[in-house]
């Protein structure tokens, strides 16, 4: 039998978003019989990291000073885990990157999304850090095509591997619908629009908050609406007054942190993102699974992962109107929300699957642990 493939996945911490989720389904997805697996993290493991030992051993770095320019310490302590890889993730590339070729270890890293607008000086260190990478996966087509435009040196290897999902939990359960509701102290008849995510700068939550004040304006009065938000994040108290500044706030429940944004899910009927930057959206293929109408903006993978079939329901960014003209459609219309559920079900099972996610990343570890030895 030939020996396992000793992969060790480098992330700052998993706290909270899509990048963690992915990384976590990595490590229980992974088949042991052609992998060990080792977690590695810069701070404690945080909520992702619940039950992972069954999976992984789980390690917590101890970088030392100094440890950008020379990670020493970090890469001690990488070599005595012996990896054949080290796959590292959005915040960690250069000095993680830096640390697993001191040990001597081949290299992969994600690349999860970036802002339109980051630090030159961003870009550099990954530049830098991209000439020790073996392989570099982006999250999206339109990911790939930004880092070979200004970030990855010229001869650096990219490939793109999207985002997946387990669509068997994440698949539509109205039979559940009004339990949840009922939880969340919304009504049956309400249409519930839904966006679950950080809430940080690039999610531009003020954009979609002006677009439900705007959707108020279009509908009767006598037609329930209700704006979902379930995240958390430094942008949390301007998205409580921006609400409370529109006099909204018996139309928008703010959740903060769940951790159980399914059961958030099944009671919807639309769900949003208003964000200026995504890779491939977790939270927008976990929707789209549970047979939610997506309407989110053009940026990132959001328009590869609708198609040409749900184009339409893909708005320009910061455009609050055009967001909330959509919204009206569907919440005038049930018919139609449930025809784009079942599409928006259907390309998520026929494309953006976790085996497939899983298996794309378990060629290129093989790949590039072969390569190395």
């Amino acid at each position: 039998m030939s020996r396992r493939t000793r992969v060790v996945q480098a992330i700052q911490n998993l706290d909270y978003g899509g990048m963690e989720r992915v990384m976590a389904d990595l490590v229980r997805e992974l088949p042991s019989d052609r992998f060990e697996v080792h977690v590695l993290t810069m701070n404690e493991a945080g909520h992702f990291g619940r039950g992972l030992d069954a999976y992984a051993e789980m390690h917590q770095a101890a970088p030392g000073r100094h440890s950008m320019l020379h990670p020493r310490r970090l890469a001690a302590q990488i070599a005595e885990l012996a990896p054949d890889v080290v796959h590292t993730h959005s915040g960690v590339w250069f000095k993680m990157g830096r640390a697993a070729r001191m040990a001597r270890a081949g290299t992969v890293h994600t690349d999860h999304g970036r802002p339109r607008t980051e630090p030159a000086v961003n870009r550099w260190l990954d530049r830098v850090a991209s000439t020790w990478t073996d392989c570099t996966v982006a999250v999206s087509s339109d990911l790939e095509a930004y880092l070979r435009q200004r970030v990855v040196a010229p001869r650096a290897r990219v490939v793109t591997i999207e985002n997946g999902i387990d669509t068997e939990t994440y698949r539509p359960r109205p039979e559940r619908r009004t339990e949840h509701r009922a939880t969340l102290g919304i009504s049956e008849e309400a249409t519930v629009i839904t966006c679950v995510g950080r809430l940080e700068p690039v999610k531009r939550h003020d954009v979609m908050i002006e677009a439900f004040a705007a959707l108020r304006t279009k509908l009767p009065s006598d037609v329930p609406v209700t704006l979902v938000l379930a995240g958390d994040g430094s942008w949390a108290d301007q998205v409580a007054g921006w609400v409370a500044e529109a006099g909204l706030d018996e139309h928008v429940r703010l959740l903060g942190w769940t951790d159980d944004p399914l059961s958030v899910l099944m009671a919807s009927d639309i769900f949003t993102l208003s964000s200026d930057s995504e890779g491939t959206s977790i939270s927008l293929l976990e929707a789209m699974s549970t047979g939610l109408c997506p309407v989110v903006t053009d940026v990132g993978g959001n328009g590869v992962v609708l198609g040409e079939g749900l184009a339409e329901y893909v708005v320009p960014r910061r455009d609050p109107e055009a967001m909330a003209a959509r919204w009206a459609e569907l919440v005038t219309d049930p018919e139609q929300r449930d025809r784009v559920a079942a599409r928006a079900r259907q390309i998520v099972c026929d494309r953006y699957s976790v085996q497939r996610m899983v298996d794309e990343y378990a060629s290129i570890f093989e790949q590039v642990a072969s390569r190395r030895q």
